[in-house]
């Protein structure tokens, strides 16, 4: 109950519905993806909750007015690329367990990409979704290169105690 997508866009964004017993996560909404909204219910009927990895706009372009509610880290809720969003913001915190029904996604924040990046980690499959913050090919800092060495020593250490096996990236 994962499905992978993408924009076709930028550098083929990727995004995720990752879906529970009771209700489901959009990680990212890509670019500019028309009806996004009708596509992820075609695919699921429970409720979508929309996260994004981190706010640029290739993750969180036009599609996310298809959603009420977007949930990013509070450090890129500010960001000018979410200025025209219709919806409401809300926060995520770092180490939280968004709860699906028999699976739960853990909010971890992975500043380096930008000061709000952040990745989302499935303990039990072993795999997590890791926006732009790992994996996307070329390294690009937004923040700084000390933030980023800190989140992946913090990434690292997770991966090794929780037996994470894989991060999917933000674009293929």
């Amino acid at each position: 109950h994962t499905w992978a997508g993408t924009g076709h866009l930028m550098s083929n964004e990727s995004l995720y519905l990752v879906e529970g017993s009771d209700r489901a996560v959009l990680i990212d909404a890509g670019t500019r993806i028309a009806d996004l909204d009708k596509i992820v219910a075609s695919i699921t009927k429970k409720p979508v909750m929309l996260v994004a990895t981190h706010s640029h706009p290739d993750h969180t372009g036009s599609a996310i007015n298809y959603f009420p509610e977007l949930y990013i880290n509070p450090a890129d809720a500010g960001a000018s690329y979410l200025a025209d969003y219709k919806g409401k913001i809300k926060h995520l915190k770092d180490g939280e367990m968004i709860d699906l029904g028999g699976r739960a996604l853990e909010v971890v924040f992975t500043p380096g990409h930008t000061p709000g990046s952040t990745t989302f980690v499935d303990r039990r499959a072993g795999y997590g979704f890791s926006g732009d913050s790992f994996g996307s090919g070329n390294l690009l800092v937004f923040g700084n290169f000390s933030m980023l060495i800190e989140s992946c020593r913090k990434m690292s250490d997770l991966m090794e105690k929780q037996g994470i096996r894989f991060l999917y990236p933000g674009h293929f």
